[in-house]
């Protein structure tokens, strides 16, 4: 996906305390180079048909699981990896392969982050259906997990050590934007106006998230 000089200018802001965000496909990509590899924690390897299962949230502390279900169910991709990233990372939530078919890793981490080469990185394997973007457990597991690599909200990214994935940023990053978002889903509505005033579109169907934090 990268040319050398990309690779390398990456390679070099996550040394300088960067950070990175990987969201389901993320583990599937630049499998000839090893520095990425340990960055995003593991490679994929299989799936299965979509389905449903359930996730065991092992950290409740940590800003992008504490507030979701402790035994989060869901539909979704499920990744099987080709390492198990347990070792080499901080797990955050766990697959329970007894809920689904066609898993074969046994112990199934799903989501993690870990410090990683002076920068820090956070990783989750679900996020491959469009409906999981209008799932708010999602979009808080997401939102907030973005935020953690970046930095919170006025506060410098190089002001937060590698080793803050242990301690957490400051809880509710991202508390205004939840307040302000919308809570219903809204559709472009058409028809005659009321009593002959003028028309006015009701602009609906937008993504609740924020321009910045949209994934593509």
């Amino acid at each position: 996906m990268l040319n050398a000089a990309q690779e390398a200018a990456f390679e070099s802001y996550i040394e300088a305390g960067g950070g990175y965000a990987g969201v389901h496909a993320a583990a599937d990509t630049e499998y000839g180079w090893s520095w990425y590899g340990g960055l995003v924690g593991a490679y994929f390897q299989s799936h299965p048909a979509i389905q449903q299962a359930k996730v065991d949230v092992s950290d409740r502390t940590h800003p992008s699981t504490r507030d979701v279900p402790a035994e989060w169910t869901r539909t979704d991709e499920w990744y099987t990896y080709r390492t198990n990233p347990r070792s080499r990372t901080h797990v955050l939530a766990t697959l329970d392969e007894d809920t689904y078919s066609g898993g074969g890793m046994g112990d199934h981490p799903i989501a993690w982050c870990h410090a990683y080469d002076g920068g820090r990185s956070w990783y989750t394997g679900m996020g491959h259906t469009a409906g999981s973007y209008e799932e708010d457990d999602f979009l808080e597991h997401v939102l907030e997990g973005v935020v953690l690599p970046v930095g919170p909200a006025g506060v410098p990214r190089a002001g937060l050590r590698p080793d803050s994935l242990a301690t957490h940023p400051p809880p509710r990053a991202l508390d205004a934007w939840r307040t302000h978002r919308p809570r219903q889903s809204r559709r472009t509505v058409h028809g005659p106006p009321p009593d002959g005033a003028p028309r006015r579109p009701q602009h609906r169907g937008r993504s609740r998230l924020p321009r910045r934090a949209r994934l593509h």
